[in-house]
């Protein structure tokens, strides 16, 4: 089995615990504001009566606690892997896949969000 040699260790490790704190910043900022954000646009959408596409009925339709279940989970699961490898790569690279989903996620959240208040603005005009 190959070892890194000894000064490559430090700063794996380091980049793994940035990476591992900007995962675990994703995972509660992810948590915390979709399920705020989708009750907020839930009760708009049924004060105007607007019609809705199916993936914002997707994405609405989603409990907020299982978004924070999923997201507490995945942090776990980001300990538990910088736990058992915080001074090899590959733990970072997993923290960065995190940070990818979670970004990916609130992409796709935003865009069909955002199609429905589109359209509920042109109607309003």
């Amino acid at each position: 089995m190959e070892t890194e040699p000894r000064e490559e260790l430090p700063l794996a490790c380091t980049v793994s615990w940035a990476a591992f704190a900007l995962a675990l910043l994703c995972l509660v900022l992810f948590g915390w504001y979709v399920p705020a954000d989708q009750d907020w646009h839930r009760r708009v959408f049924l004060d105007f009566h607007s019609p809705i596409p199916t993936s914002t009925k997707i994405v609405i339709s989603i409990p907020g606690l299982a978004i924070q279940i999923v997201a507490g989970l995945l942090a776990a699961a980001a300990l538990a892997v910088q736990w058992r490898t915080r001074d090899r790569r590959n733990a970072a690279l997993f923290h960065m896949l995190i940070v990818l989903c979670c970004c990916v996620a609130f992409l796709a959240y935003r865009e069909a969000v955002q199609e429905t208040m589109s359209m509920l603005i042109q109607a309003l005009r």
